[in-house]
């Protein structure tokens, strides 16, 4: 039955891909690896580790991973977590690294065919994950409590499905802004920390584009990115879930997002969030704040630009400041081998662990779903990782992770244009997001 279930979610999937409902949210891809057409895996050229003495009876484990995972800092995480993993670990002979796009990736775990035996993957699909395939019971590992009560209470929560764990909580991050220094100074305007409420934040954009500046770029255009963020300063005021296949959401709690995404756009151009274009422009000092992710630091961090990190501003002082939260996990697949399995579970619980998940953090500058990692001082003297360790305190998920298939916020992606340019009022806006969740919930059934 699963197997029948995997290949429909695979070709669904797919055509949902194919129709521009992709994952904007995420961090860019590597350039691409080869891939063979026949198998529809990723072929590496040479992402193994073995031991120099393989024990008889040993496993050799395969992990599918990004593109990215590993080239240059992520790729030295990785080395580092292969070469201890097989020194402590008598079972072990091998590990080997599967680099593969966002997109392969999912299709191929979806399609349930030659199955790795751990796969990184967003933390949206963990529900269809679990459908369509074994995925690997972790409740033994997490009854660990000296392991796991350092993870973060709502990540545990959303890697569990039917009362035990699926999955193991890995990187978090929240939208923020990069804010060009030199640009806000020159319009007269300070440069708090955070911005207390969203009226200062509003204000400061006004002054930036009266005194001639370009203030940010369109949170309306390209992808639910900008809405989704606004949303997340009233994640209090927004009652997120699902009630007789429909969600739970009243439209009247959606309309101050459309009304906010209204004052923003007055002080924005017309580029979209995550395009090329939008960042190199922020980049050359064309535009004072861009709505983005941690992913794009390094590239601007390289282009020279004076910049801080700072995060979305509360409606209401000392409210929500997290804007919109996207996760990612380590997923495990069932072989069907105790032995094996447990070779697995003990891979997958050293990835979870503080060491390994601080490493991350520490090299990469991608906040984890550790609270312990990010509490930690050293990872605390990043600029990055301090604004995204308050950031994980409040906002709103991006969908009810683990616990449902819709992921109601891509809605935005058509319905904010139309706010933008007077088809709908905020209020015509709100309801027609409703009844856009209401017909993914529908046609999930």
């Amino acid at each position: 039955m699963k197997k029948i279930l995997s290949l429909t979610l695979a070709a669904m999937l797919l055509l949902g891909m194919l129709a521009g409902c992709g994952t904007e949210a995420e961090e860019p891809s590597a350039p691409p690896v080869e891939s063979s057409a026949a198998s529809g895996v990723s072929q590496t050229v040479d992402n193994t580790m073995s031991k120099d003495d393989p024990v008889e009876g040993g496993y050799d484990i395969t992990v599918w991973v990004g593109t990215d995972m590993v080239l240059e800092t992520q790729g030295e995480c990785w080395d580092e977590y292969m070469a201890t993993f097989l020194e402590e670990n008598d079972k072990c002979n091998s590990i080997t690294l599967v680099p593969m796009g966002d997109a392969e990736r999912l299709t191929g775990i979806m399609a349930g065919v030659g199955l790795p035996d751990i796969f990184f993957g967003s933390a949206r699909d963990a529900l269809k994950y679990y459908q369509a395939v074994d995925l690997l019971d972790l409740g033994d590992l997490f009854a660990d409590t000296e392991w796991s009560d350092g993870f973060y209470d709502s990540a545990i929560e959303h890697v569990t499905y039917d009362g035990s764990q699926y999955a193991i909580p890995l990187i978090s991050y929240v939208s923020i802004m990069y804010r060009n220094r030199e640009i806000v100074e020159a319009s007269g305007c300070e440069l708090p920390e955070q911005y207390a409420t969203m009226d200062e934040f509003i204000d400061t954009l006004k002054a930036v584009s009266d005194a001639g500046y370009v203030a940010t770029q369109s949170w309306a255009l390209g992808s639910y990115y900008g809405t989704g963020t606004i949303a997340g300063s009233d994640a209090a005021n927004i009652t997120v879930g699902i009630e007789n296949n429909k969600t739970t959401i009243q439209p009247e709690q959606l309309v101050r997002t459309f009304e906010t995404l209204m004052e923003i756009e007055q002080y924005a151009n017309n580029m979209p969030y995550g395009e090329d274009a939008t960042i190199e422009s922020f980049c050359a000092g064309e535009i004072a704040f861009l709505l983005d992710g941690p992913w794009t630091e390094y590239t601007i961090q390289a282009s020279g630009v004076d910049y801080d990190v700072i995060l979305m501003p509360p409606y209401e002082e000392g409210g929500p400041t997290g804007g919109m939260q996207g996760w990612d996990y380590y997923y495990g697949v069932d072989s069907g081998d105790e032995e094996r399995n447990a070779v697995i579970k003990d891979l997958l619980k050293y990835l979870g662990s503080f060491e390994a998940e601080k490493l991350w953090t520490v090299k990469v500058g991608r906040p984890t779903l550790r609270e312990d990692v990010m509490s930690d001082p050293e990872v605390l003297q990043t600029m990055m990782c301090q604004v995204q360790a308050l950031g994980n305190e409040g906002g709103i998920l991006q969908m009810d992770f683990f616990h449902d298939n819709v992921f109601w916020m891509s809605v935005f992606s058509d319905v904010a244009p139309l706010v933008i340019d007077g088809t709908y009022t905020p209020e015509e806006g709100a309801q027609a997001s409703i009844d856009a969740v209401n017909a993914l919930y529908a046609e999930q059934g």
